[in-house]
């Protein structure tokens, strides 16, 4: 049986002799350089490869000269500047290309909702509050504009706001097609500013206008009210100023991860830890008195363990220490105190069991020679896995480091798997975990909570997942975020917990204090309780609530490090 040509071999058979008649012809002042731009060669591997081979076969006679000169620009600064020029061109192209897929998804979405428009925007008057104002939309040969309320608040929440600016509306021309250079040469810096540019206007959302003339102005019927304030609307002024902000100039992780989640409608609130654009936008006092609010809500603080049984449980650990009891011994008695106490604390008990078994008996003196690996399975996982993960639940805390079923190509260090039947599905929470550094690396921390944030925002889009829950470890520090979608675009990300983990069994006597015990207990409680699918009846209300990850945010953040830029976040280790 005769072997099938290739469809392309005529095409490729062309290119090769042009390819040949320039190392012919040109050999003189032939260059690499030059030979990528003849060519437009832009994998570095394929054009070294092509290029050798060219000189190689075609001009044998000026070859020598011709590799040497290759081998000592491929060492020069001009090299690293030559490719870093075409890698900025080719991610600029692929910025265009995927914020024009993501325009004509959002157009054609709104496509859909044209002919019943007049129907739902009577359906979301809300008709608990009679005071709401609905906005009919008006359709004209130029403006398509769409008011869209938020609906079913929390009682507390259902008071009317003022005008809420809108974020940059994307401006579409009649062909629904994203404007591009027709230039056959690209300035770099300009085709980054107008890659930013297209990507902050892509921060009109399902839920914002769109419309070819840019809009200031919407109203909000139904915001987030907060004593007396407005967070709906102070979120959108923050959103805007992190748009406006990009316009010019692209983030840095470190001193920017609120602003980076703010791109995709992520709210990050901890405790004394705001940036300072939110501080001027929020004040200070609101962001901590929402943050100690929403954690109060989400935390049972109610709960059996007190005094006696945390002095108990330091009792036995420390009789194991001091080698007056063996480790079964000190199992038993441990399980036995578990029957006293709610299912919760009795959880945290059955982990600091579990955990003096893994234990060293002194702390490794080298913190920096714990492997990723070492950190999670032997430090950490015997005490999470007793409080959030259950066979009986048909919940696993599964180390994974693989690509999660919200992730796409994005690998967690840790997942909350909830398994269906024989099967692994979807996922209620997701964990980092970075090794303890000399020098805390801020820039890396950020980029793994901003990972975080995008996990669990895409989980409670595709699942519905009233709360999601992830924690970040650096060195044997653990804290604890809660994200949930309760208010009309804002998916508020908090933190509820931060515990110092033991790393030896000397220390796991110290850790056995009131503070620790509860906040773990705490922590399991919520994610049980929380940590599941809303009522089928409230998935609509969620859908409309839900705005998609802006697709090219990573774009609008700068990839240098520098570890003298300020954190607003605190990594301690």
């Amino acid at each position: 049986m005769s072997k099938k040509r290739p469809a392309n071999k005529s095409d490729s058979e062309s290119a090769h002799k042009k390819q040949m008649a320039v190392g012919m012809n040109q050999k003189a002042t032939l260059t690499f350089p030059a030979f990528c731009e003849k060519f437009d060669l832009f994998r570095r591997d394929y054009a070294y490869s092509r290029y050798k081979n060219i000189i190689s076969k075609y001009v044998p006679d000026d070859c020598d000269r011709l590799t040497k000169e290759f081998n000592l620009w491929k060492s020069s600064f001009a090299n690293k500047q030559f490719w870093l020029q075409k890698t900025r061109l080719v991610t600029d192209l692929d910025a265009r290309l995927s914020s024009a897929e993501y325009v004509q998804k959002v157009i054609q979405q709104e496509i859909q909702v044209l002919p019943d428009v007049n129907c739902s925007t009577s359906v979301r008057v809300s008709s608990h509050d009679t005071t709401h104002r609905s906005t009919s939309p008006s359709i004209d040969d130029n403006t398509t504009s769409i008011t869209s309320n938020s609906d079913n608040q929390e009682t507390n929440d259902r008071q009317e706001s003022a005008n809420t600016p809108v974020l940059a509306d994307s401006v579409l021309n009649s062909n629904c097609s994203v404007a591009t250079d027709n230039e056959n040469s690209i300035d770099d810096s300009a085709s980054a500013d107008m890659a930013r540019h297209n990507d902050a206007d892509l921060l009109d959302l399902r839920g914002h206008q769109t419309s070819s003339t840019l809009l200031s102005h919407a109203n909000a019927s139904a915001g987030w009210m907060f004593k007396g304030t407005n967070i709906s609307t102070l979120f959108m002024i923050f959103q805007q100023k992190v748009v406006d902000i990009t316009a010019s100039a692209l983030l840095h992780m470190e001193t920017s991860i609120h602003e980076a989640l703010a791109l995709s409608h992520v709210l990050l609130l901890a405790p004394q830890q705001h940036s300072q654009l939110m501080i001027d936008v929020f004040t200070e006092e609101i962001l901590d008195a929402l943050t100690e609010n929403l954690v109060h809500e989400s935390l049972k603080l109610k709960l059996d363990t007190g005094d006696v049984i945390c002095g108990k449980v330091f009792r036995i650990i420390d009789s194991v220490q001091m080698h007056q009891l063996d480790n079964d011994e000190a199992n038993v008695q441990l399980l036995q105190l578990c029957g006293h106490v709610d299912k919760h604390t009795a959880c945290v008990i059955r982990g600091i069991a579990k955990a003096m078994g893994e234990l060293p008996l002194q702390a490794i003196k080298n913190k920096q020679s714990i492997s990723e690996y070492e950190l999670t399975t032997t430090y950490f996982h015997p005490i999470l896995s007793c409080i959030l993960s259950s066979p009986e639940k048909r919940v696993l805390l599964r180390w994974t480091n693989i690509e999660s079923d919200t992730s796409g190509d994005k690998r967690p260090d840790a997942t909350l798997t909830k398994l269906t039947q024989l099967s692994y599905g979807p996922s209620l929470g997701f964990g980092e975990a970075k090794v303890a550094q000399p020098t805390a690396n801020n820039n890396d921390l950020c980029h793994d909570l901003l990972r975080l944030g995008i996990f669990c925002k895409e989980a409670i889009d595709t699942h519905h997942w009233n709360a999601c829950l992830t924690f970040q470890i650096h060195g044997f520090t653990i804290v604890f975020y809660l994200m949930r979608l309760r208010h009309d675009g804002i998916y508020t990300m908090y933190e509820i917990a931060k515990v110092l983990f033991p790393r030896s069994l000397e220390e796991l006597s110290s850790f056995i204090s009131l503070k620790n015990l509860r906040s773990l207990a705490q922590v399991s409680e919520s994610f049980w309780r929380l940590c599941k699918s809303v009522p089928a009846s409230e998935i609509d209300v969620m859908i409309s609530n839900s705005r998609p990850t802006h697709p090219c945010f990573y774009n609008l953040i700068d990839s240098s490090k520098n570890k003298g830029r300020t954190c607003a976040l605190r990594f301690e280790q």
